[in-house]
């Protein structure tokens, strides 16, 4: 079996196309089967990969009584968790459904200094000149 090598590494920034769901279903006769389903991201979220999960498909079956549950294999896949926020509940995806994001396009203020053009600076500095201010020049 070839060995898995990730496109992403943690802490990159992504944008998620899809999201993927794994979800159990019930299809009688004491089996249970798993399933990954993927439904269409919108609007396209951006955020971290903060981890990857093996999610393992097939039916769970048992006997009548509930006893003795076991797993028929079909396979397993590879999803990617990304997470929008410190709080937040990762999102799943897979990795066809991801693409490369440059944290600076995305997000400018997290450059080293604000991209504003000389306009917007100076509106900005006549605009504090009406605040009033102590000795030492801070806002009161």
């Amino acid at each position: 079996m070839p060995k898995f090598k990730p496109m992403f590494d943690i802490g990159d920034w992504v944008t998620v196309l899809a999201v993927a769901k794994s979800f159990k279903v019930d299809i009688g006769q004491c089996m249970i089967e798993k399933k990954v389903v993927t439904y269409k991201a919108n609007p396209s979220m951006v955020g971290r990969v903060v981890g990857l999960k093996r999610v393992f498909l097939g039916t769970v079956k048992s006997d009548i009584y509930g006893e003795c549950n076991y797993l028929d294999n079909i396979g397993s896949v590879i999803l990617y968790q990304i997470k929008q926020g410190y709080l937040n509940i990762p999102i799943l995806a897979f990795e066809k459904d991801l693409e490369p994001v440059e944290p600076l396009k995305k997000f400018p203020l997290l450059a080293t200094g604000l991209l504003w053009s000389d306009e917007a600076r100076k509106q900005m500095s006549e605009y504090s000149k009406c605040f009033s201010r102590d000795a030492k020049g801070r806002f009161v």
